[in-house]
């Protein structure tokens, strides 16, 4: 919960994750095991669930960084290539915009899914 409300996002990941979840905890009641925690869960799975949130974030963690290079490198080819072709300071800052803008939105991408993985692992 974020200030009293609820993130749809954080719903829909947290219903998407506890529907196999709930499933199992049915099953186990059914069967009477015993090593569970007190809300059905089974400890082993929960780990599970915890090593899988982890490398999520780590992944999405991971491809912020490596976009971040491919951003400076490419900058680095595109000044040099339309500077050594004489191109107008205009169109080598139209371009060195251009891509900066892509490389900006997938970069909040990876950041705001990482933080959702987050919220998710606080949960869990």
């Amino acid at each position: 919960m974020i200030n009293g409300k609820i993130m749809p996002e954080i719903l829909l990941s947290v219903l998407l994750t506890n529907h196999r979840l709930m499933i199992q905890k049915l099953l186990r009641t059914i069967k009477g095991e015993q090593n569970t925690l007190d809300n059905g869960f089974d400890i082993n799975e929960l780990h599970k669930e915890i090593d899988l949130i982890q490398g999520c974030v780590t992944r999405m963690s991971d491809n912020s960084f490596k976009l971040k290079e491919y951003y400076v490198t490419l900058m680095v080819v595109v000044v040099t290539v339309l500077l050594s072709q004489e191109c107008s300071f205009a169109t080598v800052g139209a371009v060195s915009l251009i891509v900066t803008c892509v490389f900006w939105g997938l970069d909040a991408f990876y950041l705001k899914m990482e933080t959702l993985y987050r919220w998710k692992y606080e949960w869990v």
